[in-house]
């Protein structure tokens, strides 16, 4: 007997006695005058001890055996029947031809005109890959119609990525969310399917990106001008390409009964995650938003996030570090003179140079010089 190709694979499971196995042999050398009228064929599992028998025609030099375990060693014994009686066995042990596994899917995204897909080339199960299949199923009803849209195209077995494109018969729909898996075929049958991806037909608009930080640091040059920073999170959307840009939006805040300022915008690049606002106005209350957005369109405003000022410095360069919304200050590197009127500090707002934590009531910061410590009142 000759082996044909023979890998052990290892399957759970249903497909765990899906194993196949093609065994071939030559045609003995007879003596003279005796006629090979058919063989018999005989196979069991390594450490069985009862075997499964089937009787073949003369003209046969080959069977397929189904339905083996996958992972087991198999033995199969051939014998030629002639007109003389049966010959001896031929014996040989082989591992049966299995299921290939499922593959994984390594990289799936809204590419130009449609969702491309790539997915590794599973273990073949001991037989070559002829073909791989890729299922595309919408999770919501497609527009006009009263099913979801779904396709399953076929990939030849040498190749591992495909786009579904955005027109023609196989198309997926841009505003559609679509369940993608893809499984695998040899000569034995289909694998399980891959774990699923989804994905949009197209990029979707970012979601909203969120505005992080609760305290803002207020800076002040030997000039008297003062700046400070907002930061912002990316959008958390597991489905949404990255933004390719964000639009930073701030404006002085007015009372409920005064017109609204305009905002001012700026224009930022992807990675983004802050913008400083220069030259702002001692005393004022600072609204800021900001928001994303890719070749779709724009997301979602964040929450809008108001940022108070204090009265402006009058002595050296300062730095003051207040909450947002409140404006308490909660810790300042240096005080310089005229710092606003009485503002409430906690103890563990002091610099670590004041001696240690201490009970500091209300304070006027005007009467301190720059560097000095507050004292209590």
């Amino acid at each position: 007997m000759e082996e044909s190709r023979t890998v052990s694979y290892e399957r759970s499971g249903t497909d765990k006695n899906r194993g196949v196995l093609v065994v071939e042999w030559s045609d003995p050398e007879m003596p003279e005058g005796l006629g090979v009228e058919g063989y018999g064929l005989r196979c069991r599992k390594a450490g069985d001890a009862d075997w499964t028998t089937s009787s073949l025609p003369s003209r046969t030099m080959h069977t397929r055996i189904a339905g083996l375990e996958c992972g087991a060693e198999y033995r199969v014994q051939v014998r030629v029947r002639s007109t003389a009686g049966n010959g001896a066995w031929g014996k040989a042990e082989f591992a049966p031809t299995c299921l290939p596994d499922a593959p994984e899917i390594v990289a799936i995204g809204a590419s130009n005109g449609g969702i491309s897909v790539s997915w590794n080339r599973p273990n073949d199960g001991g037989s070559e890959i002829t073909s791989y299949a890729v299922r595309a199923t919408s999770t919501q009803n497609a527009p006009g119609q009263s099913s979801p849209s779904g396709h399953v195209i076929t990939v030849p077995g040498d190749n591992n990525t495909y786009l579904i494109e955005t027109h023609g018969s196989n198309r997926v729909y841009a505003d559609l969310m679509y369940k993608v898996t893809v499984v695998v075929f040899n000569e034995v049958g289909v694998s399980n399917g891959s774990e699923p991806r989804f994905r949009c037909g197209s990029d979707p608009v970012p979601g909203a990106p969120a505005i992080t930080n609760e305290h803002h640091t207020i800076e002040q040059d030997e000039n008297g001008a003062m700046s400070f920073t907002v930061e912002w999170a990316a959008p958390d959307d597991a489905y949404v390409a990255s933004p390719n840009a964000y639009e930073f939006s701030h404006r002085i805040a007015v009372a409920d009964d005064e017109d609204e300022n305009p905002w001012t915008t700026h224009t930022l690049g992807h990675d983004a995650r802050s913008h400083t606002i220069a030259g702002a106005t001692p005393g004022a209350a600072y609204e800021t938003r900001v928001w994303a957005r890719n070749g779709i369109g724009y997301s979602d405003y964040s929450e809008v996030v108001k940022y108070k000022m204090p009265a402006q410095f009058t002595g050296a360069f300062a730095t003051l570090t207040m909450t947002r919304d409140t404006g308490i200050p909660v810790y300042s590197l240096y005080w310089g003179q005229g710092i606003g009127s009485d503002e409430t500090l906690s103890a563990a707002a002091l610099p670590p140079t004041c001696g240690g934590p201490a009970t500091i009531g209300r304070i006027k910061a005007a009467n301190r010089l720059a560097g000095r410590c507050p004292r209590e009142r």
